[in-house]
């Protein structure tokens, strides 16, 4: 069973499960996986160690994802306007292999305090 903790502006699921079928939620997604994340959006295969994904953006989850866990944000909070700024901009995603380091501390600075 996936393990999910909730806060107050976004929610942290811990997957049991590898894959998904497509669907879009009205909330930001951010994928993390030290081994790197594999999704399907705007029908393009995306891999990274981390994945921003705007809201409401059909997508998929493949079999290779090694995902350790991904947030569920909550599209009107801070978190996704200081994200969505700094690094989706005009792009419905935005994938992060190198310098993981940084945008996690980016985003352990965000005012809702998240938890990586």
């Amino acid at each position: 069973m996936s393990r999910i903790i909730f806060r107050e502006s976004y929610i942290t699921v811990i997957p049991t499960y590898n894959k998904t079928d497509s669907h879009k939620y009205p909330f930001m997604h951010l994928f993390f996986g030290k081994n790197g994340c594999k999704i399907i959006a705007d029908k393009k295969e995306i891999q990274g160690n981390i994945i921003l994904l705007k809201s409401k953006i059909k997508h998929a989850v493949s079999e290779e994802c090694n995902c350790d866990f991904f947030l569920l944000i909550e599209p009107t909070s801070t978190i996704v306007e200081q994200l969505s700024d700094k690094y989706l901009c005009d792009s419905n995603y935005y994938a992060i292999t190198e310098n993981v380091e940084g945008i996690v501390k980016d985003i352990k600075n965000l005012s809702d305090n998240i938890w990586i």
